[in-house]
């Protein structure tokens, strides 16, 4: 009997590609000042994964205090792996962060 070891989330998150670098930034962005949702349908239409690989990444992403309510957080170790694939690194997600910052200061 062969054993098993990967999720859904390991078969998506092997298939997702990465950003291209000019669009890091609005990645970071997103990820910043919007949802999860948000960052899933960035991701979805810059093809670095379908509408289907995006509903289980959320499902897998999505983790609630309790059955009966609505309130759910991110899972922040899932949430890293799925930056590191598409290439928002913790270097490059603080480097874009700073530069927003900037931006919004001028």
């Amino acid at each position: 009997m062969v054993e098993c070891k990967y999720t859904a989330f390991d078969v998506v998150l092997f298939h997702t590609k990465a950003l291209k670098t000019n669009k890091m930034k609005e990645g970071v962005r997103i990820k910043k000042e919007f949802s999860l949702f948000d960052l899933l349908d960035y991701l979805t239409e810059e093809k670095c994964i379908t509408k289907d690989q995006s509903e289980v990444l959320a499902n897998f992403i999505m983790m609630w205090e309790t059955p009966l309510e609505n309130y759910w957080e991110e899972d922040i170790e899932k949430m890293n792996r799925l930056l590191d694939k598409v290439g928002i690194t913790e270097e490059v997600f603080q480097a874009f962060s700073e530069e927003l910052e900037t931006e919004v200061k001028e």
